[in-house]
């Protein structure tokens, strides 16, 4: 059928590009183009199957689907005859879409009553495609000079990616549930193995010129695309495709302009005296500089300081091991995995100062503990999400535990009846299984112990550079009375951009992160520059300077001027939407007493993760940092503590890991103590 279908076209664009020859014997002066596209593209599936290969489905039928995707690409093209030009187009589109089909069923649960439910069969589909799309552009009013062209062509298509999340959830009534449990069944997602590598399209479409400047044009343009080819090998799957967007071209070459001498002109008649243009309308830009520190305090002072300053931090770890959905592969975890002769050269303390590095050698840490430390004991419990192919799948949980222990006995020699092993479906104290980040953050080995110091924080010291403040803000003044055009603001290094804003409305603060700029000891300053431009293409700029300095450790003992010690805290392993604190909370705390003294300064700052209102966030980080300093309270006087609860305004960690989420439900705790 594709064959007979590409015969076809080539005749037919044969056959007109003779009759236009014939017509118009000879070619319009039109140049060769070259150009790019974007546009947006709404999808329309027309399925007609029930399930996927080898994916479980109780959908009766798949009979329609829609979706949308941006597009862009490069464009070449070049005049064939006086109306007819040939094109080539390369672009990368998504034929993505959402397959959707209700169902009643009379097999549900209400009320310990089986009951007729509605459910809601749902199948997303992502189909990644690079195309080349060669066509014919046909302009039939050339001779009204109306730039309108119709376009003809077949798009190839290499299919480069293709994934589908496919579920089943009940929705009415609303108290119902599935005989196994539950509002969701058929949970799966994954790669389309079975999804076509090629696809084949008939576009036709419109496209009108608009010249720009010599030899640049804007084409808006509007696309139809019949879908040819099936989206899934063995499936009845076409999509077709409405496309709008807009080309920017440019004529390679220019016409050649025709010579005409011109005729003797007769004298000029002397032009009156020109009338005075008005006054132009007044512009002029200004700015102020605000430092911020990390607290939310202001001053006037502005200048950057990069401070060396000797920290003992304490990173606390977070003993679960996170297993991908369905498997029990301790190798597809984020845990490094060493061999013994690594084994034998472990040292917990050459770590790299980075919580993320030290959660990811847990294994390592607990293997070395446990062979130091030979009466020690550990509990293994596997879990899982208890959703799709790991409902009630406590062997999965159970293979889970036993791949950890297993890598701890032959890697680390750690005898096998000092591990124990349990499983279950749900943790204990399970994260919010209704979202895909709470069902990764179920999907998990614990690990306890009935020796503490299995358990404990790595503590390491550090000497690290502290960069202040935290945020340098800007006020730009920009008085424009004839209109504002554009605004540019940029921090740059002797020239060279570290950061920059713009906009076409005035604003009245831009704050930059200072740790974000990118600043360095070898900086000597760098320069806030502030450019503006009205309607009547006036500018006026405005520039402030920012010295940076650089206080080395040698720097201050040779100044004998006094420093600061920094110890550092953390208490992870926060509940999920949980202020409470709870025994390894209470331990850390201890060593924060332990670590203060009366000319110390005490700074609490309180995160959560992603999940969740903004608002909600912070104020949860509002409770976490109260409960800890109605703990240290009793020891520890409230002129010396100072707190901020930042929520999930600043992340921590990359919250993509499960992992990532936990570590940044913390209070971070920062004991500053001044040093002779």
């Amino acid at each position: 059928m594709t064959r007979r279908i590409l015969i076809c076209f080539v005749c037919g664009l044969g056959a007109v590009l003779q009759l236009t020859a014939q017509d118009n014997p000879a070619d319009a002066e039109r140049s060769a183009r070259i150009g790019l596209f974007v546009g947006l593209q709404a999808n329309q599936h027309s399925p007609d199957f029930s399930e996927l290969p080898g994916v479980p489905s109780c959908c009766p039928l798949f009979t329609e689907g829609s979706g949308t995707a941006p597009t862009f690409g490069a464009l070449f093209s070049m005049p064939l005859a006086a109306q007819i030009d040939f094109e080539l187009g390369v672009g990368l589109a998504a034929l993505d879409g959402d397959l959707s089909e209700n169902e009643v069923i009379g097999n549900a649960e209400s009320n310990g009553q089986v009951v007729d439910a509605e459910v809601e069969h749902i199948l997303e589909s992502s189909f990644g495609l690079l195309s080349i799309e060669p066509r014919i552009a046909w302009r039939p009013f050339q001779s009204s000079n109306l730039p309108l062209s119709i376009r003809a062509g077949l798009e190839f298509g290499l299919i480069n990616s293709s994934t589908f999340n496919q579920e089943e959830r009940l929705i009415s009534p609303s108290d119902a549930r599935f005989p196994e449990g539950g509002v969701l069944r058929n949970d799966v997602a994954g790669d389309l193995d079975d999804a076509a590598s090629t696809h084949l399209a008939l576009g036709l479409g419109l496209a009108y010129e608009i010249p720009l400047a010599e030899r640049l044009n804007a084409v808006p343009q509007a696309s139809y695309y019949i879908g040819l080819s099936d989206m899934v090998d063995g499936l009845d799957w076409k999509v077709n495709s409405l496309r709008f967007g807009v080309a920017l071209t440019y004529d390679l070459f220019g016409e050649e302009e025709e010579v005409v001498v011109p005729e003797p002109e007769p004298e000029p008649t002397p032009e009156p005296e020109p009338t005075p243009e008005p006054a132009l309308p007044v512009i002029s830009a200004a700015l102020d500089l605000e430092a911020i520190d990390v607290l939310g305090r202001s001053s006037d002072d502005v200048s950057i300081t990069i401070e060396e300053v000797e920290i003992t931090e304490s990173y606390p770890i977070l003993f679960y091991v996170y297993f991908p959905k369905s498997s029990s592969d301790l190798t597809q975890t984020r845990q490094i995995m060493i061999d013994k002769n690594q084994a034998n050269n472990f040292d917990e303390n050459e770590l790299p100062g980075s919580t993320m590095d030290i959660y990811r050698n847990m294994l390592n840490v607990l293997g070395l503990r446990m062979r130091n430390n030979a009466g020690s004991r550990i509990e293994l419990t596997g879990t899982n999400d208890n959703v799709g192919t790991e409902e009630n799948n406590t062997a999965l949980s159970e293979r889970r535990a036993e791949s950890v222990k297993s890598y701890l006995v032959n890697t680390w020699g750690i005898e096998a009846d000092r591990i124990s092993v349990k499983r279950r479906n749900l943790p204990a104290l399970p994260s919010n299984n209704e979202s895909n980040d709470g069902r990764a953050e179920n999907r998990r080995v614990e690990i306890n112990s009935n020796v503490a110091a299995l358990l404990e924080p790595v503590n390491l010291e550090n000497v690290v550079r502290n960069t202040t403040p935290d945020v340098m803000r800007v006020k730009p003044d920009m008085n424009a009375a004839g209109g504002l055009e554009e605004w540019n603001l940029t921090v740059a290094d002797n020239g060279k951009v570290l950061q920059g804003r713009n906009g076409s409305r005035p604003v009245e603060t831009v704050d930059f992160n200072v740790v974000d700029l990118g600043v360095t000891p070898k900086m000597k300053e760098i320069s806030v520059d502030l450019k503006i431009q009205d309607k009547r293409d006036q500018s006026a700029t405005a520039s402030a300077t920012v010295p940076i300095n650089y206080i080395s450790l040698n720097q201050k003992r040779s100044e004998t001027r006094n420093d600061v010690r920094f110890d550092r805290f953390s208490l992870v392993l926060f509940g999920f939407n949980s202020a409470e604190l709870n025994d390894n909370h209470r331990a850390i705390l201890e060593e924060v007493k332990q670590a203060w003294s009366p000319n110390a300064q005490i700074t609490i700052e309180g995160y959560s993760d992603r999940v969740g209102d903004p608002a909600y966030n912070k104020q949860l980080a509002g409770r976490r940092i109260e409960n800890v300093r109605q703990y240290l309270s009793g020891d520890i006087p409230a002129s010396a503590i100072e707190t901020n609860a930042i929520g999930s305004e600043r992340l921590l960690y990359d919250n993509t890991y499960p992992e990532g989420r936990n570590y940044s439900r913390t209070v971070r705790i920062i004991v500053a103590t001044p040093v002779n």
